[in-house]
C-alpha cells in the first residue's frame, strides 16, 4: 500500500522487475529495489563499462488518494556511487515510461553518500493513470575501472494540493480547496487551489477556467407592501489567472441594493 506523511505527499514503491534489461548485479530477490535495505537486496555495476542497463522496474499503484490533484510528481532513487579521483563519478541516466512512450529524463547525480536522489518528471508523469502505469530502467556509464553505482530503492513520489476546509468568516461557510463547492446564500460556487481573502465585500478569487456565477438574487422585505421581493442583479462568467479584487463589484451591488430598498419604500 501506498504511504502518506502528514503533508500531502504519496510515496511508491518498486514492486515489479520485468529483466527486460540485466546488465547490472542483481542481488537479493526480485525485485530488488522495492525497500531501503542494503545489503540484503540491490542493484550494482562497476568499471569501464558503458550503456549498461537495469529493469525495467514497476511501481505500486494509487488507491483512493486518486480523488486529490496532482501538483508534483517525482522519481526518487536511494544509492551511492565511486569516483575516480582524476574523472569523477560514473554517469547513471534515468528512463521514464508514461505508459505510452520511454524518455530519458536525466542524469541521477549520484555521490559518495547513500542518500535519496529526486527527479521531477512531472512534464511526463502528470495524471493518476501515468502514475500507475509509470516504469523506470537505469543506464550506467563508467569511464574507468575505480567507478560504480549501487542503487538500493527507487519510488515514485507524488506531490498533492492540499485539501482543507476554511473559515469564510461572516456565515462561516466551508470551501473545499479543489473542487465545486455550494457557497450558499447567494449561490456561487468557487472551484479554487489556494488561500483566499473572502471577506464581506471583498473578495478575492484566483480562479483557472470559465466559471458561471449564477444570478445574484437577494429578497428584501417592503415595509409598505409588506411582502418580501425577490431581486436579481445579474448572472456572468468570468476567468482570472491571477488575484483579482472585487471592492469594485461589491460597491456596485451595494449601490443597487440601498437603491431598491429606497424605491420600495417610497
Amino acid at each position: 500500500m501506498p504511504i502518506a506523511d502528514a503533508s500531502p505527499d504519496y510515496y511508491y514503491y518498486v514492486n515489479s522487475f520485468s529483466g527486460t534489461y540485466v546488465d547490472w548485479e542483481s542481488v537479493g530477490t526480485s525485485p530488488y529495489l522495492n525497500a531501503v535495505d542494503y545489503p540484503s537486496n540491490y542493484v550494482y555495476i562497476a568499471g569501464a563499462k558503458s550503456n549498461k542497463k537495469i529493469g525495467n522496474f514497476g511501481f505500486q499503484d494509487a488507491g483512493s488518494e486518486q480523488s486529490e490533484t496532482i501538483s508534483k510528481v517525482f522519481v526518487e532513487i536511494n544509492g551511492y556511487a565511486s569516483e575516480d579521483p582524476d574523472i569523477g563519478y560514473p554517469a547513471v541516466r534515468l528512463y521514464v515510461y508514461d505508459g505510452s512512450t520511454w524518455t530519458l529524463y536525466s542524469y541521477i547525480p549520484l555521490t559518495s553518500t547513500k542518500q535519496w536522489i529526486s527527479v521531477d518528471v512531472s512534464s511526463k508523469i502528470n495524471t493518476w493513470a501515468k502514475v500507475n502505469a509509470c516504469q523506470i530502467y537505469l543506464v550506467y556509464i563508467g569511464y574507468t575501472p575505480f567507478q560504480d553505482a549501487l542503487v538500493d530503492t527507487a519510488r515514485i513520489k507524488v506531490q498533492t494540493i492540499t485539501k482543507t476546509w476554511h473559515n469564510v468568516g461572516l456565515w462561516a461557510y466551508g470551501l473545499s480547496a479543489s473542487k465545486w463547492n455550494d457557497v450558499g446564500l447567494w449561490s456561487w460556487q468557487i472551484s479554487t487551489f489556494s488561500w483566499h481573502n473572502v471577506g464581506l465585500w471583498n473578495f478575492f478569487l484566483n480562479v483557472r477556467q470559465w466559471h458561471n456565477v449564477l444570478s445574484w438574487q437577494f429578497q428584501i422585505y417592503s415595509e409598505i407592501l409588506k411582502q418580501w421581493h425577490l431581486i436579481t442583479i445579474w448572472s456572468f462568467s468570468l476567468e482570472v489567472e491571477r488575484r483579482f479584487p472585487f471592492i469594485i463589484l461589491a460597491g456596485a451591488i451595494f449601490i443597487i441594493i440601498i437603491s431598491v430598498i429606497y424605491l420600495l419604500k417610497r
